[in-house]
């Protein structure tokens, strides 16, 4: 009879977060493709059944969104890492860091020397740009680069690169998968790429690249740095470690 409770105590239990993360690459002057420089690692919260990234929770509540986030801050804090990359949704911006709990945590982690980068990913297109300014704001004051994701495929307004004072822009994964299906031309991708660098941003980064002439054509752009299948897609994390007590919510 113990052993048959165990085991319903065990089928009760929480599955242990999951995680995953792949390089971000620092596209150098005079680069070669074997010898290319990790600058830091995205991390995300990982989907149950493989090791794709899964949203912190945008159509959930804001409460599993911010205990997925202080999850995935631990994770990144105990591996050791010094320079974190994070893609929020928009919507979830400004309610995860007015949370004291979660804006104590994130500056305490960046005040230890965690270069945590934060991404304003697929957007509610009702927001202003005045609500995301501010949004963006506070993660900075918390310690925080910041910048806006899947830009060129996401329906953010062309001007926000110059408006916002990005620290960091990715360009979208998906329009380096069409240049590569030959369903689009490289110019107008290069005009995107050219356009975000002209707006000031520190790291423009091009996602999608699966080859080493496609990092090559983001460098010859303009981009300072690459993701994409040829440099590592997402893998999971390891080991798998669960928040500490003090860093729940």
């Amino acid at each position: 009879m113990a052993a048959i409770s165990e085991m319903r105590q065990q089928r009760r239990a929480p599955d242990p977060p999951l995680f995953v993360q792949r390089p971000v690459i620092r596209l150098a002057a005079g680069w070669q493709d074997d010898d290319l420089p990790a600058s830091g690692c995205e991390y995300a919260y990982a989907g149950r059944f493989a090791a794709e990234p899964d949203p912190l929770g945008d159509d959930f509540c804001p409460s599993l969104a911010r205990a997925r986030l202080f999850a995935l801050l631990d994770q990144g804090a105990r591996s050791g890492i010094r320079d974190m990359l994070v893609s929020i949704p928009a919507t979830q911006l400004a309610p995860l860091i007015a949370e004291p709990a979660l804006r104590r945590r994130v500056s305490a982690l960046t005040a230890s020397g965690l270069r945590l980068a934060v991404l304003a990913g697929w957007p509610d297109t009702e927001r202003t740009h005045v609500s995301l300014t501010e949004a963006l704001s506070a993660w900075r004051r918390a310690g925080c680069a910041v910048g806006l994701d899947n830009f060129g495929y996401a329906p953010f307004p062309p001007l926000w690169p110059f408006v916002l004072a990005l620290d960091i822009v990715r360009i979208d994964a998906r329009l380096m998968t069409m240049l590569a299906a030959s369903a689009i031309r490289a110019q107008p991708v290069s005009d995107l790429i050219g356009f975000v660098v002209r707006s000031g941003p520190a790291q423009v980064i091009a996602d999608g690249c699966a080859s080493p002439d496609h990092a090559q054509f983001a460098r010859t752009c303009g981009a300072t740095h690459a993701q994409g299948p040829h440099f590592g897609a997402f893998r999971f994390t390891a080991p798998h470690l669960a928040p500490s007590q003090e860093d729940r919510p």
